[in-house]
């Protein structure tokens, strides 16, 4: 195939008003391609009808083809060029090169931008996930507990079962392990003292397993062997043991701990009061076995060689005050304390379980229930004597405590003093909540003391009415009937 020819396009006049540069940069020797439609062919083309219109008539047709030869022939390279070029596709090679190198440079800003951003947008999304685990913990603490997998497993595991319908627990135990078995053949009578089941305490401590208040030891729970001779026996029990060396309310507050837990794992509970110095329990209470009957009502208590201590999981767990302290300390407080409340808010679960024993548990007896009523009869009297009313007036109560139980502040305990809060101390405290309340007039107290010395001192300091059970007839424990006068019981 041979090359063909090409020649260079003839030079025009200028001057002509249909002259049309042959390319931009207006050069002579630029060349043009042979088809129109290309944007140099198309002026060429453009000023070869611009020239024909300005043919005379005199003129042939011959010229005009000549000029139409000469602009087709005005290219230096054909359309299509032989493939035995030395440039047959450079250019098309060029720009497709280009554009791949172009393709990847945009690619490449852009990852680059992306890796750039990557850590504010994992930032955010870190932040929007935390703002999500705050809510979710605020209002479903238990859904996400259960979600992040630290959910408390069953602190009996195999020893729990449903006991009927009242969505208790009631605990099995199976210990059967010599590695866990308590020995008792030091003790030879049972129960043991107070003294010795905290002594037995301090062993276990040896080993003390840090968990969840219920959580059950990989090694198993430690307890002595028990009979299966007896099927009356109660099958799982929580005791308390007065020791005798408490006041009331200590003791009391114990109690109502333990019945609370007794409810909450399906346990019976039950009293020991042989060392108790005011008597027995029913001398004062009513019997636990009718307010608390527990899951199984009726059963019989353990035998005392089976009560242990510690640990608490055991078959039949005994505590006194003495062994208090193993159960109710840092463990006690971090299972029990609602963790999402502030300050003092945090015990509300703790006093729901102590006011739920005393409202339905720790119930006076008759015979008190009838000197209670007497001695607030008497109180609303006297007040009315006072006041000259028939209107009951408010009142204010005060303790003061002066038995085994001293102040823990340094300004009570430093060198000099005697470890009690001064009796002023008290007097102006109710002068102040007083006025504090708005009441009008001198403040009505109800003081109680385990002290007359400290009862008396308050009576001539304070300013207001001071009543206590003192000026009744109370005379170490015992009421004189007699001291409750008509008109009080009118108002009982």
């Amino acid at each position: 195939m041979s090359r063909p020819a090409y020649s260079r396009v003839p030079k025009s006049d200028t001057t002509s008003a249909s002259y049309r540069p042959l390319s931009r940069r207006g050069s002579e020797t630029n060349l043009v391609p042979r088809t129109p439609h290309s944007r140099t062919g198309n002026q060429t083309f453009t000023h070869a009808q611009s020239t024909s219109i300005d043919i005379g008539p005199d003129e042939s047709r011959d010229d005009l083809n000549e000029s139409y030869e000469m602009t087709r022939q005005s290219q230096t390279e054909p359309l299509l060029a032989s493939s035995t070029s030395a440039t047959f596709g450079d250019d098309v090679y060029k720009l497709m090169d280009a554009e791949s190198r172009s393709r990847r440079t945009a690619s490449r800003r852009a990852f680059n931008r992306a890796l750039a951003h990557l850590p504010i947008a994992f930032g955010i999304a870190f932040s929007l996930f935390l703002c999500l685990l705050i809510v979710v913990s605020m209002y479903w603490p238990n859904k996400l507990q259960a979600f992040i997998g630290a959910v408390e497993s069953d602190p009996l595991e195999d020893g729990v079962a449903l006991a009927g319908n009242n969505n208790t627990t009631e605990t099995t135990h199976n210990h059967t392990s010599s590695s866990t078995l308590i020995d008792y053949s030091a003790y030879n009578a049972f129960p043991l003292t107070p003294s010795q089941y905290r002594d037995e305490c301090w062993k276990q401590q040896s080993s003390h397993f840090h968990g969840s208040y219920w959580d059950k030891p990989s090694e198993g729970v430690a307890d002595v062997k028990h009979s299966e001779n007896n099927k009356q026996v109660c099958s799982s029990t929580i005791t308390f043991m007065f020791d005798g060396d408490r006041g009331l309310m200590a003791d009391l507050a114990l109690i109502a701990q333990l019945a609370g837990l007794a409810r909450e794992q399906g346990r019976t509970f039950l009293i020991d009061d042989r060392l108790w110095t005011r008597g027995n329990w029913t001398t004062h209470f009513k019997n636990i076995r009718e307010t608390q009957p527990g899951p199984e009502p009726g059963c019989l208590p353990p035998p005392p060689e089976e009560l242990v201590a510690c640990p608490r999981l055991a078959k039949h767990w005994v505590v006194t005050p003495l062994t208090a302290k193993f159960h109710f300390g840092h463990t006690f407080s971090e299972t029990f304390e609602d963790p999402y409340a502030y300050s003092t808010a945090r015990l509300k679960p703790i006093f729901n379980r102590a006011f739920d024993s005393f409202e339905s548990f720790i119930i006076l007896n008759d015979k008190n229930i009838r000197l209670l009523r007497q001695a607030r009869s008497e109180l609303r009297h006297r007040i009315q004597l006072n006041t000259i009313s028939e209107a009951v007036a408010t009142y204010m109560g005060v303790h003061i405590r002066r038995g085994d139980r001293k102040a823990m502040s340094w300004e009570f305990i430093k060198p000099g003093s005697d470890g009690y809060v001064p009796i002023q101390n008290y007097v102006d405290a109710v002068q102040k909540m007083w006025g504090q309340m708005g009441l009008p007039g001198r403040p009505h107290v109800y003081v109680a003391s385990d002290d007359p010395v400290s009862l008396d001192e308050f009576t001539r300091l304070s300013s207001g009415y001071v009543y206590s059970l003192r000026q009744w007839g109370i005379d170490g424990g015992r009421v004189r009937e007699s001291s409750v006068t008509d008109a009080a019981e009118e108002l009982a």
